[in-house]
């Protein structure tokens, strides 16, 4: 084999790495033919750094394995591309960059979708979120995480829905004047979500309502029987039935009427029970003319009134023992 042949064939094993046939046919020229020492020395020099750049690739292959096992194939990429840098042709490198340039395409539209699925869910439109969890899965079907996420997001939604059909059953109770099933259809809303302050004010709406109906028949009740003793001329009572009456009632202007008819009332009666004593004075006294001015000032201010007729009988008791 020539010089030059000799030369090529230790060219191409350094190149495929085989160190082994590299050195013998070195050895070889060195014995068999005249070599200058330069050309000796540059042969052994490449060898020495074809070792080196074995043991980087070593290093290099193995750190890109373990990126990809690591789910970092940024760094399997870069480690890949040494290698190819170092030697192109290096089948295994080029095979695991192309592993890994798909791996991190993968993983960078796994990525973009679940940054999706998280804006959706702080919108609150899970049913987006739902549709991006499962296109994660399409593209890796033993996603933990996005398996998780669906979960969560399918238990929402159903949630929501429950949470809109109790929401709205509810208003329809309301409008139904069936306040407590309404409030304890928004009380199960508040029990699955707190935060949901739609359910709040509906429950304190209806319960203001309950409150004021309750105000309401108490009133009612304490009207009624005002008005008994109002009837009865019964003023004083009317006016202490009063006090127990609720301030929030919508009854609140009858109540007022009462309120101001028995005050006249009483002065009335006070009045008279006055009118009456002077009209007694005066007939033990003889004095008929004062006596009469008397009767017919209480007779006008009311002539039903149990005074007006004490005054009757007092006046037929006058009459009977003074007859004319």
């Amino acid at each position: 084999m020539s010089e030059s042949n000799l030369f090529d064939s230790i060219e191409k094993a350094l190149i495929s790495g085989d160190l082994d046939t590299a050195a013998s046919l070195i050895a070889k020229i060195a014995s068999s033919m005249e070599t200058d020492a330069e050309t000796i020395h540059l042969l052994k020099t490449k060898i020495e750094q074809v070792r080196t750049n074995i043991d980087n690739i070593e290093l290099l292959y193995r750190t890109a394995q373990k990126a990809l096992e690591h789910d970092d194939p940024d760094l399997a990429l870069s480690s890949f591309s040494e290698i190819l840098r170092i030697i192109p042709d290096h089948e295994q490198a080029r095979a695991g960059f192309q592993d890994a340039r798909r791996y991190k395409d993968l993983r960078d539209q796994i990525n973009d979708n679940l940054q999706k699925v998280y804006d959706a869910q702080m919108k609150g439109d899970f049913q987006t979120a739902k549709e991006k969890c499962k296109e994660v899965l399409l593209l890796a079907p033993e996603h933990e995480g996005a398996r998780q996420l669906l979960k969560e997001i399918s238990e929402m939604i159903a949630k929501r829905r429950l949470m809109f059909q109790l929401m709205e059953s509810g208003k329809r109770k309301y409008q139904e004047e069936k306040f407590d099933e309404a409030i304890s259809n928004w009380e199960k809303i508040a029990d699955l979500d707190p935060s949901n302050n739609e359910s709040k004010e509906w429950i304190a709406k209806a319960k203001q309502v309950i409150k004021k109906r309750k105000q309401d028949l108490t009133a009612d009740s304490i009207l009624r029987n005002a008005q008994r003793a109002l009837f009865n001329r019964d003023y004083q009572q009317a006016i202490e039935i009063l006090t127990d009456f609720p301030s929030g009632s919508s009854l609140h202007i009858d109540a007022d009427v009462i309120r101001r008819k028995a005050t006249v009332g009483l002065e009335n009666q006070n009045l008279q029970k006055d009118l009456y004593q002077k009209i007694s004075k005066a007939i033990s006294e003889g004095d008929l003319g004062n006596a009469d001015n008397y009767v017919r000032l209480l007779m006008s201010i009311d002539s039903e009134s149990k005074i007006a007729e004490n005054t009757r009988e007092l006046l037929k008791e006058y009459d009977e023992k003074n007859p004319s």
